[in-house]
């Protein structure tokens, strides 16, 4: 009989709140936040520690953004980390972070990035900057006009899906 294969997570996702950097507050990011936040909600109800949100974007919110986004018609012009994580630490009381710039290399002691990026220069800039890093697990997903992707990844290889999958990282992403 043949064994199942199994997944032996990392220590860091166990031994306390676990830190995750949301790297993005676009199409894919702001739906993923709310989805981040509920997850930590439940987590604590199982008792859990939960999960500290960091949530990076130095964007702000467009007339193009309503409808397609988590935001409506009075976010415009503010920073979407700023907003949505005002949103969801309201509505949920998670306590999670806003940085209304990049992910960058001063930001890496996450156990899991996600990175929700719109750009091939963004998604280098954040496997860049976890380069030797502490990151256990990077999620990477993000959709075109007529596509969809989403690259997970141990953290201590994160050059690999530039290598491996260079058409995610040549196409111009609309997120």
């Amino acid at each position: 009989m043949k064994k199942a294969s199994e997944h032996i997570a990392h220590p860091a996702l166990s031994a306390g709140k676990v830190d995750v950097a949301l790297a993005g507050c676009g199409g894919t990011g702001s739906m993923l936040l709310v989805r981040l936040s509920r997850l930590a909600v439940t987590l604590r109800a199982l008792g859990h520690p939960g999960l500290n949100v960091d949530v990076f974007d130095f964007d702000t919110v467009s007339e193009s953004n309503i409808g397609r986004q988590a935001f409506g018609p009075a976010d415009l012009g503010r920073n979407k980390a700023v907003t949505l994580t005002t949103r969801v630490n309201s509505a949920l009381g998670v306590g999670f972070d806003a940085h209304p710039e990049r992910f960058n290399a001063r930001n890496t002691h996450f156990a899991i990035v996600i990175s929700c990026v719109d750009s091939r220069a963004a998604r280098r800039e954040i496997v860049n900057a976890n380069q030797g890093n502490t990151t256990c697990y990077h999620l990477d997903a993000g959709n075109g006009r007529d596509f969809g992707q989403v690259v997970l990844g141990d953290g201590r290889g994160l050059a690999w899906p530039m290598t491996r999958f260079p058409e995610l990282f040549d196409a111009k992403i609309d997120d």
